[in-house]
């Protein structure tokens, strides 16, 4: 009895393997699998099952403001997110030159720490300010926490901050 050689064993197993999955084909033929038939996807180029999550948006309400309160909220999810947008309620006009800051601290280094919003809200008497967020570069890492400040608060106001995010 002769040995067939390993070129000779490999085709047999292909041609082998090839039918096998002819019938397979041939079998399933009209297999309703949802919206598809089998033999009418491409190799590769589609994707079965995908899942399109929508996110909640989670909303965070920090109210406060004592004489010469800076610090209005500090966002810390504890995962990766993205930043949606921030509103803050004024129950008054500012001082003249207050600023308003918006600001990744960074988890991994204060060197990392990034102002992403400023804005001047003494003049003109503003008291609501609505901050859109969302974008392409509005993704932070676990590690980071967005900072919302105000530069002085003169006029002692009370203020309440809603700041929006989703975990991603």
């Amino acid at each position: 009895m002769t040995m067939p050689s390993m070129e000779e064993a490999i085709q047999k197993a292909y041609v082998e393997a090839s039918r096998a999955i002819a019938v397979l084909g041939a079998a399933n033929s009209g297999v309703d699998i949802g919206d598809v038939d089998i033999l009418s996807i491409a190799a590769g180029t589609n994707t079965i099952g995908k899942v399109n999550i929508k996110r909640v948006p989670v909303i965070t309400a920090t109210t406060d403001g004592e004489s010469g309160e800076t610090a209005i909220a500090t966002l810390t999810p504890g995962a990766a997110f993205r930043l949606l947008g921030v509103r803050i309620h004024f129950n008054g006009a500012l001082a003249a030159a207050e600023t308003l800051t918006v600001t990744c601290d960074d988890g991994t280094a204060t060197a990392y720490d990034t102002p992403i919003f400023t804005l001047d809200i003494g003049t003109p008497d503003i008291v609501d300010v609505k901050i859109p967020f969302g974008g392409e570069d509005d993704f932070f890492a676990s590690g980071d926490s967005i900072v919302i400040a105000l530069s002085a608060n003169t006029a002692n106001r009370t203020w309440g901050c809603k700041t929006l995010h989703e975990l991603v």
